[in-house]
């Protein structure tokens, strides 16, 4: 990641301090258990004792791993706590199998602010930052911040997630999840006037969301995950308007927004874009999104972009895949329309970070954007993949690339046929004094990361990323990005991020050419 988690607290939010109450827990027709495998970084924030109590009654909050060693959650859950009056419960959605660590500190954005004299737009900012101590073992899952202007999530559905006291004021043992809408701050304010009568000002850095049938937040869900394509966008916050009834389905939810230094790949965007032509990407597939019973077309359900790399194998990116098992997405393969392709099944998939975990190897960075799919069965055809050739990033400085993708467009809605563009690849000092123009500072961009830019601008935005960067044939990198993250969706001055394949060579091969029977 370009930028470090810490950079959440750069956001300035306000909370409804009078006429809403705080999350207790998800109540609401569309609300369900979350599976074995979802969320595995969703944690529980639970009381310290010393007395019997049954773990479900010590559960105070939800909480989000954003790191190995990182959790964000609301500011009203742990205020004037002190870190030994908590824990962190992580690796399981069943509250009695989790595994305990404990908080080194904790620390507000009003305290961050006030430490670098930095004057608060607002006096409430209900975002908490809580450092473990030591590191989460590898295999429990960190989330991804995601970052946008509100208004380009207005009308899109997300995922919120929580333990929480349910109707009958049980907190449930196992985490629960519900999909929601998010509303134009407007649309906000009429909802509650038209419900309550009542006039209330909803902040541009708030997010309001509804369901129907009805989904409502309620205590322990404050401080869960707000998630888009398993990114997560914004902190539960609480329900407006506060009303006698312990919940209402025409009440609506506050969400605190997250931002993050980049953007991850949405669609391509410019000037210098065009359709693929017939076969000119065989090898370049769609990884979307799996709902059992849902008859919606591929480009509804688009998740990411993939290259094949043989018959059997593919490539895209690990933020793309991240807490999916393979019963949660297909692949779409051997057509530029999504609507024409043939489905497949994935047999297991791998990140990086696993496959050095299972050789012993100790990871040089954190994250590391970059997985390998293994699929149920081989591709027919004799298409020519891209080869994977050891060329060294600095080789590439100055040359013109090309990628392929389906992506959502402006308007959001997802290309439906594949798109490619040519861009020119720039060295990491360019690309660090082009990002230190826009953001203000210097971000360090790593070797083992390329970037590149076009004239006319081309930006590689969601369903972009896990898409190729090829070269003479051959496959460089994987889309991952664009930088700095900035107030609008886009700027033609962004720089586009991606995950050079010379540093990740060895777990590619070593992947491709052994038999792994792990299934992720």
């Amino acid at each position: 990641m370009l930028l470090e988690p810490y950079f959440c607290f750069l956001i300035q939010c306000m909370m409804f301090h009078n006429p809403y109450k705080f999350v207790n827990a998800l109540i609401g027709e569309g609300v369900r258990e979350a599976g074995e495998n979802e969320f595995g970084y969703v944690v529980s924030i639970r009381r310290t004792s010393t007395l019997e109590i049954p773990i479900q009654r010590l559960h105070r909050c939800t909480a989000t791993l954003i790191s190995k060693q990182d959790v964000i959650t609301a500011e009203h859950c742990l205020r004037n706590m002190l870190p030994t009056a908590f824990k962190i419960m992580i690796g399981s959605n069943d509250l009695t199998r989790s595994i305990e660590t404990f908080p080194l500190f904790l620390i507000t954005y009003n305290d961050w602010a006030s430490n670098q004299r930095i004057r608060t737009e607002f006096r409430i900012n209900d975002i908490a930052f809580v450092k473990i101590i030591g590191n989460i073992p590898n295999n429990v899952p960190t989330a991804m911040l995601g970052n946008a202007p509100n208004s380009i999530f207005y009308g899109m559905n997300v995922q919120v997630a929580g333990w929480g006291k349910l109707s009958d004021n049980m907190i449930p043992r196992i985490l629960h999840t519900v999909t929601l809408t998010l509303i134009s701050k407007d649309e906000c304010e009429n909802r509650i006037r038209d419900f309550s009568g009542i006039t209330l000002n909803v902040y541009e850095k708030q997010f309001c969301t509804f369901a129907e049938p009805y989904g409502l937040l309620n205590n322990g869900d404050s401080g869960g995950p707000v998630l888009l394509f398993d990114n997560i966008i914004g902190v539960n916050n609480g329900l407006m308007p506060d009303i006698d009834n312990k919940s209402h389905p025409e009440q609506l939810k506050t969400i605190y927004p997250l931002d993050s230094g980049y953007n991850f790949a949405n669609a391509m965007v410019g000037s210098n874009i065009r359709n693929a032509r017939p076969n000119e990407f065989p090898f370049v597939i769609s990884i979307m999104t799996y709902y059992p019973n849902d008859d919606r077309p591929a480009d509804e359900v688009h998740r990411c972009t993939g290259t094949l790399i043989s018959a059997q194998d593919a490539l895209t990116s690990y933020h793309c895949l991240h807490s999916l098992t393979v019963l949660d997405f297909r692949l779409i393969i051997g057509s530029n329309d999504l609507r024409q392709g043939v489905m497949y099944r994935a047999l297991w998939w791998w990140g990086y970070n696993e496959w050095a975990a299972s050789k012993n190897i100790e990871t040089e960075f954190r994250q590391n954007d970059i997985a390998f799919i293994k699929i149920y069965g081989n591709v027919p055809g004799n298409m020519a993949y891209p080869r994977i050739r050891n060329i060294a990033p600095t080789r590439l400085f100055g040359k013109k690339v090309v990628t392929a993708s389906w992506g959502k467009m402006g308007n959001t809605t997802t290309s439906r046929m594949l798109q490619t563009a040519r861009l020119t690849i720039i060295s990491n000092e360019e690309c660090m004094n082009r990002i230190e123009v826009l953001h203000g500072s210097r971000l360090m961009v790593h070797s083992r990361r390329l970037c590149s830019i076009a004239e006319p601008y081309v930006l590689v935005l969601g369903g972009d990323s896990g898409g190729p960067l090829l070269y003479n044939d051959m496959l460089v990198a994987v889309n991952h990005g664009t930088c700095p993250q900035l107030p609008e969706l886009y700027h033609p001055d962004q720089v586009n991020i991606h995950c050079g394949i010379q540093y990740y060579k060895n777990f590619i091969l070593d992947v491709k050419d052994n038999s792994h029977t792990e299934f992720s």
